[in-house]
């Protein structure tokens, strides 16, 4: 009877011995380290978006940046009550801290009607 449970025994530590070597040899890819850090990857997308936005800043084709997300404003110019030339001035650029504070020294942000007409723009 000993010697059966010995037999046994190996056999249980060879099969996970086993099945160890083979989790080590074929782990899903998925758990493997990357080959570029994704802090790099967020980098370069932001650069690109950063590019693509700066082709459009002209009134006949306007795009900006708020607050992360890209709106194509176009459109929009001719019915913004403080005037185009506002627009105009970030066309291509970032504009949360004008949009934050409607481009005043003393803040005072937009409106929720504001922003919710900011959202029709949205490209992304």
């Amino acid at each position: 009877m000993n010697k059966a449970l010995n037999i046994v025994t190996k056999l249980v530590i060879i099969d996970f011995i086993i099945v160890c070597v083979l989790l080590v040899l074929f782990e899903p890819k998925s758990r493997a380290t990357p080959k570029q850090p994704i802090q790099n990857t967020v980098k370069v997308v932001q650069s690109d978006l950063t590019k693509q936005v700066a082709s459009h800043a002209s009134t006949a084709d306007c795009w900006m940046v708020i607050q992360g997300k890209v709106y194509n404003i176009t459109s929009y110019f001719g019915t913004h009550p403080g005037g185009d030339e506002l627009l105009q001035k970030y066309c291509g650029k970032d504009g949360t801290a004008a949009f934050n504070t409607k481009d005043e020294a003393e803040a005072e942000p937009h409106s929720a009607a504001a922003t919710k007409i900011l959202e029709r723009y949205l490209v992304q």
